[in-house]
């Protein structure tokens, strides 16, 4: 809500698995996932991302953060990690 306010184009997916089979992909900007999503959880997104070329900054947010799923979020290349 906050994004589309100011003005930014916003898409919303309903698992790591719809966001993976988008077209729109490799065009986004910036993600921002949960790290506890439907289906595929937003840490094996990211991988899964990095692993098909994507570079976009990714940001993980979660209510459930612990010191291994931070670090396993910035070594599989996000671009930050929101508790």
């Amino acid at each position: 809500l906050v994004l589309r306010f100011r003005d930014f184009d916003v898409l919303e997916f309903g698992s790591g698995e719809e966001l993976l089979a988008s077209p729109t992909l490799p065009k986004l900007d910036c993600m921002i996932l949960d790290l506890r999503m439907t289906g595929m959880g937003g840490l094996d997104v990211v991988e899964n991302c990095r692993a098909r070329g994507i570079t976009a900054p990714i940001i993980v947010v979660t209510a459930f953060g612990s010191i291994s799923s931070a670090t396993r979020a910035l070594k599989s290349g996000a671009f930050d990690f929101l508790e």
